[in-house]
């Protein structure tokens, strides 16, 4: 069975938007972490902007809103 040339297509772009959402989560977590690390080491500015990108690269990454306001409290 040969399959049509826009289904191979369509296959591949499906296929890369869901290696890019995975992407997307890998960043996310690591702004994550490095905003921790920044937040701990005093550089709040820092941990904020971190924690902001990582609520964007992935919204529903919670740990990334709760760290953004507990940053913002300080």
């Amino acid at each position: 069975m040969q399959r049509k040339p826009h289904t191979l297509l369509l296959l591949a772009v499906v296929a890369s938007v869901a290696a890019g959402a995975g992407c997307d989560k890998l960043r996310a977590r690591d702004k994550l972490n490095k905003g921790v690390q920044a937040y701990k080491g005093g550089q709040t500015d820092l941990a904020i902007e971190d924690f902001k990108q990582a609520k964007d690269l992935d919204p529903s990454l919670t740990n990334a809103r709760l760290y953004l306001a507990t940053a913002y409290s300080v």
